[in-house]
């Protein structure tokens, strides 16, 4: 189990090691979860507004580690939403800045933004269990990995009406510097770019949804530049820390 340090020691190179769900680590009982989500985000997205969704989900991100003074500890942009992990003595930055950036996203962009923050050892009394490991896309971009089905677990509870952190009515504006969503859309290779999604079903065994997910690269991987599907020749802004979440 992780102990007061925000991020698992190691890194792992290879993006097939992190399908091996022995390296996950257990995030401690009172480290905090925060989940944050756009309501009606399908709705907004389908009337040509997936920027300005885009936007206010990665917003609380940004607002987080600015305020937090690092992006040092485990966060994941999901979209029309975030996710992220902290120890127990960042409750009270955590509360304000959501509470911030729900009131940002409602005033500037007209969204709604949904946002909770519970205990780790709620999710595990429900049956959950939160677990994280790194993977080192390059020298300079680290990605967090979650397992164990905490966050789903955690999104459905705050959907339900639990853990919710009502937003203030007077709040200041959330520090978003350096957050940038950029759209710059490129051909494909090989006349067809496929996006795939693949979550297990309930009481599915992380090894068995494991080596599902090693077959499934496997596949990609026989390609010319295995499973990379941006050109070679195209820049990409450097960011020191990003996160994502396989399994929720």
């Amino acid at each position: 189990m992780l102990d007061s340090h925000a991020q698992p020691l190691q890194a792992y190179g290879e993006f097939s090691l992190v399908l091996d769900p022995s390296i996950y680590e257990a995030l401690p009982d009172d480290w905090l979860i925060g989940i944050t989500d756009v309501v009606g985000s399908t709705s907004a997205i389908r009337s040509g507004r997936y920027e300005d969704v885009n936007y206010a989900g990665a917003s609380a991100i940004a607002a987080l580690g600015n305020a937090w003074g690092a992006f040092d500890f485990p966060f994941v942009f999901r979209g029309d939403g975030a996710a992220f992990a902290l120890p127990p003595r960042g409750l009270m930055v955590a509360t304000s800045t959501l509470r911030q950036v729900a009131a940002f996203a409602k005033a500037s962009l007209g969204l709604e933004l949904r946002i909770g923050l519970l205990p780790v050892g709620e999710i595990r009394a429900g049956g959950r269990d939160v677990r994280v490991a790194r993977y080192a896309a390059s020298e300079n971009v680290t990605y967090a990995m979650f397992s164990g089905g905490g966050l789903k677990w955690a999104e459905q509870q705050i959907k339900n009406g639990r853990y919710l952190v009502k937003p203030g009515r007077y709040t200041t504006k959330p520090d978003l510097t350096g957050l940038m969503c950029e759209w710059t859309p490129f051909a494909s290779q090989h006349g067809q770019i496929l996006s795939l999604l693949v979550e297990p079903y309930e009481n599915t065994r992380p090894d068995v949804f494991a080596t599902l997910a090693r077959r499934v690269l496997a596949v990609f991987d026989e390609g010319q530049r295995q499973s990379h599907p941006v050109p070679e020749d195209l820049t990409i802004p450097k960011h020191k820390d990003a996160y994502v979440d396989p399994q929720h």
